[in-house]
């Protein structure tokens, strides 16, 4: 959780930001964490479908929400959805690796418009491998497209 409030701080505009935008960050964010680490570094579940991606994020955000020490605010298209309040669990275990991926995605993104992000995500190896998965078990699928890059 307190990796997610630090994207949000990272990539939101006053502690605001959209829920797509957001969901599109975070995939990112476990997408080059698997790519550098081989590990996904959040409890969100990514699915593809109907050409677009799809997660839990609203799941995870609200099974976090335990208190109020930080306050975001998440919107959709539509409406307000909510104001999610939480409390820091402690440090992330490897905050140097969060650290050097957060900073990829900052550089990344800092002059990104939301199209650009949409198409950084859409094309990513998970939706544009040779098989077409639902569920996107991101270790698995980093792994595959590191062996499809070796040289032969």
């Amino acid at each position: 959780m307190n990796e997610i409030k630090r994207i949000i701080d990272e990539f939101g505009n006053n502690q605001s930001i959209s829920l797509r935008k957001l969901e599109l960050i975070l995939y990112l964010y476990d997408w080059y964490s698997c790519l550098k680490n081989g590990v996904k570094r959040t409890d969100i579940e990514w699915e593809y479908e109907h050409g677009s991606i799809k997660s839990n994020l609203k799941d995870v955000l609200l099974r976090s929400c335990l208190g109020a020490q930080f306050t975001i605010r998440i919107y959709s298209e539509l409406s307000k959805l909510g104001t999610v309040s939480y409390v820091e669990l402690g440090t992330s275990e490897n905050t140097a690796e969060f650290d050097n991926v957060l900073y990829y995605l900052s550089q990344k993104l800092k002059h990104a418009l939301f199209n650009d992000i949409v198409h950084l995500v859409e094309s990513s190896y998970p939706l544009n491998s040779p098989t077409i998965y639902k569920k996107l078990n991101l270790p698995l699928l980093a792994s595959e497209f590191k062996e499809t890059i070796k040289p032969a």
